[in-house]
């Protein structure tokens, strides 16, 4: 940690005296957009359609989530460190800087010159509008990885498909492809609407802020003045065009033009009052789950630019229905495409993961509610870090809190998917469909970087706030004379309980530092400079140092992790302390599958089948009515220097080996198939007591997390 802070101090007079400005990307130059000519009936970015000239896009202003407590910071603003390093670097040499060497449809040029679909010639073949959906979430995510890391390459292939969109409107003014342009009459399901742009467009934005260019805002500017025949009430599995409200009000607060506003409130006012009336409904819910995360985040989002308070209690209703009903031990609904039940079987896909996170990361702006930044910390170190392979050689298009055998047709929760449970490069699914649907293989590649990009935030005092905890650095302007600070932040959090945050400014500075105290944590504590500090009354989940801070003040916060315990719907214990829960990690034997048929492996990329090579078939042997720090013991190592593969923390608790407890084979057109079997019935036998370690359960890829109790 000493040579790290020796690093980031170098030049850092240098760093205050302009550099916010460079970290957020002001001093950039604008892009030079170099492109091919572009094909019959299009044109290079037209001038003859109305839009506004947009503002540069620099700093946060004025309109941007004006009723806001916290607002994130500009893309380029926030740095990661540490282990947040290492696996955004891994990301970037794994499947998310790889997927477009080999990997259907990340290799088909999609938003960047392919106007025909998914090809007919091969077994993808099908429904047309998935490649540019998951096209759009790689594009997103490994754009911005790509500019966290400073990664020249990825940043290469990211913007490829942006600048050919941007140069070539169609008819002046569509972005995409002519084949997502026309709408039909009747649209259903199977129709794409406005969807893919919904998701492309957060790439555009992002790529507007890193690159600090005003083309890709007039573009999407432009782009929406001009789409007039569309009202954004339909789109795939319900109405998810109406998501680009999220791009209008990005155009709003960066251009200015009320027209965005407008149009935005246009679409929710639309939509039906029993749309609303369903989202939040006091009762399990059966939607579409990245649907219901999309949708229900929309009014949040409005509010943060109106103000009106009837917008926020929509969405945080249609939140407390997923909490109330659908939440698993990971820390993610339970989503196999529609929501589902709570039992040691269910499970989630990884866009779920991803976009449940994102929505509560605006809940948490609305609101200031630190206890938001809790679930997103959980999904992420639970459920977003299990679902991936440790060398991010492939991920899961579904996960779950329990898997102790991955192969073909293993995927236990209500999904027949060949390879819905492996981890690889993509994911073939759904036999009863003569092609595949990408999913989740681009929306992984944005797991990471929105969780860095959020972890520090302007508040609406004027202050900074850390609402997301892990090794990080962030540049910002704070204070009534909105003067550059920077806090480097050095922590093995989620790892360890001590959070350290340097301070650096050019004199000393007053403004409010928001720190959030998780709601898990019972006794924190707080030093500066080396004394121990009385800790301000927390309020809505956060403490806030108003103080004069100086040059290198040094602040650190101590968040003691106790064990606890949580419960499935089927009776089911798992344990879990601080923001992580643990699993059994039994030993694992690995198998490589290629699936050239469905173009989405390489002989570096396989998908990965795993079996189990030690027990797993245990029991706790706990009493909830005893203290549980006086049942297990927490074990603590060395750091390592990839703290996910090696974990450094890890608990020893007593169980029992269950009789009789063992995979099963499904009935069904599947059955020669193992599958992860549900907990056993009460009267199994158990056998003599013995201790078992239990580690994160994002640090494993088979594992046991939730738990039958012993009952003899």
């Amino acid at each position: 940690m000493g040579s790290e802070r020796g690093r980031n101090s170098i030049g850092r007079r240098d760093f205050l005296r302009g550099s916010v400005a460079t970290a957020v990307g002001l001093s950039v130059p604008s892009a030079t957009w170099a492109g091919a000519s572009p094909p019959a009936n299009e044109t290079k970015v037209a001038h003859e359609a109305s839009a506004p000239v947009p503002k540069p896009l620099g700093l946060r202003n004025k309109l941007f989530m004006p009723h806001a407590v916290f607002r994130e910071l500009q893309l380029g603003s926030v740095h990661p460190e540490g282990w947040l390093r290492l696996e955004l670097t891994k990301q970037a040499n794994g499947i998310t800087g790889h997927q477009p060497d080999f990997c259907f449809p990340f290799d088909r040029r999609y938003w960047d010159s392919n106007e025909r679909g998914q090809d007919v010639e091969s077994r993808n073949g099908g429904i047309f509008w998935y490649p540019w959906e998951q096209m759009g979430y790689w594009v997103d995510g490994a754009y911005r990885c790509a500019r966290l890391i400073a990664d020249s390459h990825l940043h290469a292939l990211a913007m490829e498909p942006i600048r050919y969109t941007v140069e070539h409107p169609i008819d002046g003014w569509f972005l995409g492809p002519r084949r997502l342009l026309a709408l039909p009459a009747n649209p259903t399901d199977e129709d794409p609407s406005r969807w893919p742009q919904a998701v492309f467009f957060r790439a555009l934005a992002g790529a507007a802020e890193g690159e600090n260019t005003p083309d890709i805002l007039a573009a999407m500017c432009r782009h929406y003045l001009n789409d007039t025949q569309c009202d954004y009430q339909h789109g795939p599995y319900g109405p998810r065009d109406r998501i680009n409200i999220e791009s209008l009000l990005w155009c709003y607060a960066h251009s200015g033009d009320r027209r965005m506003l407008d149009k935005a409130q246009e679409i929710w006012a639309r939509v039906p009052a029993k749309d609303l009336a369903e989202m939040t409904a006091d009762r399990p819910s059966s939607e579409h789950g990245v649907t219901f995360a999309e949708v229900s985040k929309l009014a949040a989002l409005l509010y943060l630019y109106t103000g009106d308070q009837a917008q926020k209690e929509v969405s945080l209703a249609a939140m407390k229905r997923v909490f109330k009903y659908h939440m698993l031990s990971d820390g993610t609904p339970s989503t196999t495409e529609k929501l589902h039940e709570t039992g040691a079987l269910n499970g989630h896909e990884t866009c779920d993961i991803v976009e449940f996170n994102l929505s509560w990361g605006y809940l948490l702006m609305a609101t200031g509610a630190g206890d938001f930044g809790d679930r997103i910390e959980r999904a992420l170190f639970n459920a977003g870090m299990g679902a991936i392979r440790k060398d991010w050689s492939g991920f899961q298009y579904i996960s779950c809190p329990n898997q102790v055998h991955l192969g073909r047709h293993s995927c236990q929760p209500d999904h027949k998917g060949t390879a819905a449970a492996l981890y690889g490069p993509n994911s073939d699914h759904r036999p009863e469909y003569p092609f595949i649907t990408a999913c989740c293989a681009g929306n992984v590649a944005r797991m990471l970087p929105t969780y860095v990009q959020r972890m520090w935030m302007n508040a609406a005092d004027g202050g900074l706030a850390a609402v997301l905890y892990g090794p990080s650095r962030a540049a910002a302007v704070v204070g009534k004379k909105q003067q550059a600070v920077e806090i480097v932040e050095e922590t093995s959090y989620p790892f360890s309980e001590q959070i350290r945050f340097q301070i650096f400014t050019e004199a000393p500075l007053r403004f409010p530092l928001y720190l959030r105290i998780p709601g898990w944590c019972k006794r924190p504590g707080l030093m500066i400079n080396g004394k121990h500090a009385h800790l301000p009354e927390i309020e809505n989940g956060f403490v806030m140092l108003d103080r004069v801070h100086a040059d290198r003040d040094v602040i650190a916060l101590y968040l003691p992790m106790e064990p606890g315990a949580g419960h499935s719907s089927d009776g089911g214990i798992f344990l879990e302390r601080g923001p992580l829960v643990y699993s059994l990690r039994p030993k694992e034997n690995w198998t490589a599958i290629a699936m050239p048929e469905f173009e989405i492996t390489s002989p570096d990329f396989p998908m990965w089948a795993a079996a189990a090579a030690s027990p797993w078939n245990f029991a706790l042997e706990v009493d909830e009515s005893v203290p549980l720090d006086k049942q297990l013991k927490v074990n603590q190592t060395a750091m390592s220097s990839d703290l996910w593969s090696t974990p450094p923390v890890s608990l020893t608790v007593a169980a029992r080996r269950v009789q009789g407890w063992q995979l099963v084979r499904p009935k069904g057109d599947d059955a020669e198939w193992f599958k992860t079997p549900p907990l056993p019935v009460d009267n199994s036998k158990f056998g003599t007591e013995e201790t078992v370690q239990l580690v994160p359960l994002g640090s494993t890829h088979l594992r046991l997390t939730v738990f039958p109790k012993c009952r003899s």
